[in-house]
């Protein structure tokens, strides 16, 4: 049975048709309903004014505002009650996700309480089993993007070298072929975003000496840590987000959990919070933004490329290696791994 404590807290969730803010909210269940009572002035001349919820009495309790059919019994009916029954309603429906003409919002379900379990950070990847993000592990007061990248940064200048992504990639574990064709990918393609640039005014005094702060592109193909926001490509998770134009922040692409949490609820079919490499293929291809070759092409190569990195024996990828992925924790974790088995086989 549902205890008392949770049905009045559940009730909170519900306010006053004319939104006064001090009317009593009184939640009572039956067998099958559960009805909450406003008692409002307003109201005060009519007979069983209330709001009833038809739900099934199996904890834990839905949040009541989730539901989308409303109801107002009374015995006296005025254009006043029927005004705010529809906004009521109306507000309600807005919380529903999903479209009873868009079958594909049934098919690729979200859960709908991540606002009650989930931080909106900027320096942590938390999900809904880690709310706090990987524990012992320091951001540096990096955004979760710049942390991602700050692996391949073996010196800690803020700036990654094709040889440095080499190295990493080696690390963890790739050939030297792939680690090779892997290094000249990424930096060929995410370099030039990265760079400083001058400021408009000052590009009648460009020569064609390359400098740390130019328009034009670096033979050497740095990658710039603190611009990795500029190189975000569309066709992807979402799981970052856009927020480099703030530059005064200091924190760009903040990590967006819910996004990584609904990755999972549409796609991991077989099994729950793990995706096969069909489901990965499924959810890229949903991701796919029109006339975006490159962000269809960069997309489908990250996640393989993580794929073979993070597999488990059975052939899925994990909630928890995608989170790690993320905030570049995954990276270290695999590296000290494979070079502390390689230094048992010595």
């Amino acid at each position: 049975m549902i205890e008392a404590e949770e049905l009045q807290k559940e009730s909170n969730n519900i306010r006053c048709p004319e939104e006064h803010a001090t009317c009593p909210i009184i939640a009572s269940h039956e067998e099958e309903s559960v009805t909450v009572s406003v008692e409002c002035p307003f109201f005060s001349s009519l007979r069983n004014t209330s709001f009833i919820f038809p739900i099934i009495l199996q904890p834990p309790l839905p949040t009541l505002t989730k539901f989308t059919h409303i109801t107002i019994n009374t015995k006296v009916k005025n254009k006043g009650i029927s005004r705010n029954m529809t906004t009521v309603e109306a507000a309600n429906e807005s919380m529903a996700t999903v479209a009873d003409k868009a079958p594909v919002t049934a098919q690729r379900k979200v859960p709908e309480d991540l606002d009650t379990k989930l931080p909106k950070p900027s320096l942590i990847a938390p999900d809904t089993e880690n709310v706090d993000g990987t524990w012992g592990y320091k951001h540096n007061d990096m955004s979760v993007l710049q942390q991602h990248v700050s692996f391949f940064d073996l010196n800690n200048d803020g700036v990654v070298y094709p040889w440095e992504t080499y190295k990493g990639f080696r690390s963890l574990g790739f050939n030297v072929i792939l680690s090779f064709i892997f290094s000249i990918v990424i930096h060929v393609a995410l370099s030039y975003p990265t760079l400083p640039v001058r400021d408009s005014s000052c590009m009648i005094y460009l020569t064609i000496v390359i400098t740390s702060t130019t328009w034009l592109p670096s033979p050497f193909f740095p990658i710039h840590i603190k611009n990795i926001h500029k190189a975000k490509h569309g066709s992807d998770s979402g799981s970052y987000d856009t927020e480099g134009s703030v530059v005064w922040l200091k924190q760009h692409c903040r990590f967006m959990p819910a996004n990584l949490e609904f990755m999972f609820s549409k796609y991991a079919r077989e099994v729950p919070d793990k995706l096969s490499l069909r489901e990965l293929w499924h959810m890229t291809e949903a991701n796919r933004v029109a006339f975006d070759f490159f962000g269809w092409v960069a997309s489908k190569f990250e996640w393989g490329v993580l794929y073979v990195l993070a597999k488990d024996e059975q052939g899925y990828l994990t909630k928890e290696a995608v989170r790690r992925c993320f905030d570049g924790s995954l990276f270290e974790y695999c590296a000290k791994h494979r070079k502390g088995a390689a230094g048992k086989m010595a």
